[in-house]
């Protein structure tokens, strides 16, 4: 009896560590935010920044068919940058804007891979949910015949605790330890805190992640 229960042990420790696969993760980001009715000149920019954590993937049947479920626990700093030029009564006027958010992020999708789930391309999938560690706003405003004013402040009371959206992506999974990819991340709720600002002024988060992961 003894050995029979070993036995189903082993085989399950086996089927378990050939489905499950942890990783490590990290990338670079390209994150802007996306606000309803904002001037074209208004609109910020991408800023470049970084994320880091780990990823889980379990494949789901046979690998034959093709699909994984994909799980990651990372640390993002989003944000934008934003250039703001006015003509004023005692100059010209440039106000340059860069937040930074720091955020745990936990994207869930549904991996399809086009050959099967040990390797070669595939498309994913999901949600993500995100809770809000910090943010930062530094802001340079410079008026021709005056020294320039910089100041950075701590805005995280804007910002609502948690965030939702939705990912897409692409990625290739190597024979070896390494998958590479990319995917876009956009908001589906209003991350201004409703406390603090009217519910006209409306506002998401977007980013585009390329990443690799190195299965351990």
């Amino acid at each position: 009896m003894k050995k029979l229960f070993l036995s189903l042990v082993i085989v399950y420790s086996s089927l378990f560590s050939a489905s499950c696969q942890i990783g490590v993760r990290t990338g670079l980001n390209l994150s802007t935010i996306f606000v309803q009715e904002m001037a074209l000149t208004r609109i910020p920019t991408y800023k470049l920044d970084y994320h880091i954590g780990i990823d889980y993937n379990h494949t789901l049947g046979k690998p034959s068919k093709g699909l994984s479920i994909n799980a990651s626990l990372v640390y993002i700093r989003k944000g934008f940058k934003q250039n703001i030029e006015n003509d004023t009564p005692i100059g010209f006027e440039i106000l340059n804007r860069n937040l930074t958010t720091g955020y745990i992020d936990l994207p869930v999708t549904l991996r399809y891979h086009l050959q099967d789930s040990i390797s070669g391309v595939f498309v994913e999938g999901g949600a993500y949910g995100s809770y809000i560690l910090n943010a930062d706003i530094r802001e340079i405003l410079t008026i021709e015949n005056f020294d320039a004013r910089d100041e950075n402040n701590d805005i995280k009371n804007q910002f609502k605790t948690f965030d939702f959206g939705f990912v897409i992506g692409a990625g290739y999974r190597f024979k070896s330890p390494w998958t590479v990819g990319v995917s876009l991340h956009s908001g589906l709720i209003n991350f201004f805190n409703q406390d603090i600002f009217d519910d006209e002024e409306k506002a998401g988060n977007r980013a585009v992640k390329l990443y690799v992961v190195y299965r351990i």
